[in-house]
């Protein structure tokens, strides 16, 4: 029989169930990925009127003259739109497998505070993965990139 190595009173190949701050750094990763879409690409879409806009009336519309883009915020909410689009969708895959492995593999052992804050997690990247594939996300990526 193999000796098994004791840490903390967990043998090696347990893991410990995560503790309260790291499911919040996983809520406070995806939701940061949320608020980059919509603060740097949501919102200047609706704000400048382009709701129903097809593909070239939103091309005839250089993204930097318009509002918030042409303020004082335009290089901060730049870098969140560059944000969302190169590193978004990797993102919000990683918290969804992140939250829903830790659901699965500490199911029976997890604080209901904890359970909570990752059930919340996994939605909000099921929330987020969802909508990547509409034709509006791939209008305002190809808006944001033009």
């Amino acid at each position: 029989m193999a000796h098994v190595w004791h840490v903390d009173g967990l043998r090696v190949g347990e893991r410990r169930p995560p503790s309260a701050r790291s499911a919040w750094f996983g809520l406070a990763l995806a939701t940061l990925c949320a608020a980059s879409y919509v603060v740097a690409l949501v919102l200047p879409y609706y704000a400048n009127g382009f709701a129903g806009a097809t593909q070239e009336e939103l091309w005839a519309h250089d993204l930097t003259t318009v509002w918030p883009y042409g303020t004082a915020l335009g290089l901060p909410i730049g870098l969140a739109g560059i944000l969302a689009v190169t590193v978004g969708p990797f993102l919000a895959a990683g918290t969804l497998w992140w939250s829903g492995r830790t659901l699965w593999v500490h199911r029976g052992g997890l604080a209901t505070p904890v359970r909570t804050v990752l059930t919340t997690t996994l939605l909000v990247s099921v929330g987020i993965l969802s909508w990547l594939p509409t034709p509006m996300a791939g209008q305002l990526f190809s808006w944001f990139i033009d």
